[in-house]
């Protein structure tokens, strides 16, 4: 079973991901093993420790989750490695809210937005109002 983070993950078109939005750790992990591998990684194993062993084998878990080469390379890397995943959530939600951002520019309605991001309208609404309200120059600012 897919944890919600993972769904939202997926739900996410990797084209239009920054990959400087997300944490440190997880940008050091796509250099290595690549975007769709390292939010999968930090999907099944949010804010857990999670051991790297000194060899890459299919029937391991992290190989099951992520696939055989990217595990590979993670082990190559990390090879008896204890890493501190950050949870995704923050990171995916701040990724869609640009996503959100984007749709928008590009003239698509708070209707299409909400349903290809898998938002309510009347929270892109709000993401709309708070980025008007963000953008207005404060009056008593010097």
């Amino acid at each position: 079973m897919m944890s919600a983070a993972e769904l939202q993950a997926q739900a996410l078109d990797a084209q239009l991901i920054d990959v400087d939005l997300l944490p440190a750790a997880l940008q050091e992990l796509c250099s290595v093993i690549g975007l769709d591998a390292t939010l999968a990684l930090a999907g099944h194993w949010p804010g857990v420790p999670l051991y790297i062993p000194a060899t890459a084998s299919a029937e391991h878990a992290i190989a099951e989750v992520i696939g055989l080469e990217p595990f590979r390379q993670l082990v190559k890397v990390y090879r008896t490695d204890t890493l501190h995943l950050p949870k995704i959530d923050a990171a995916v939600r701040q990724v869609k809210h640009r996503v959100v951002r984007q749709l928008r520019n590009a003239g698509r309605s708070n209707r299409e937005v909400a349903l290809m991001c898998g938002y309510t309208q009347r929270y892109i609404e709000m993401l709309n109002r708070q980025d008007r309200d963000d953008a207005q120059p404060d009056l008593f600012e010097d």
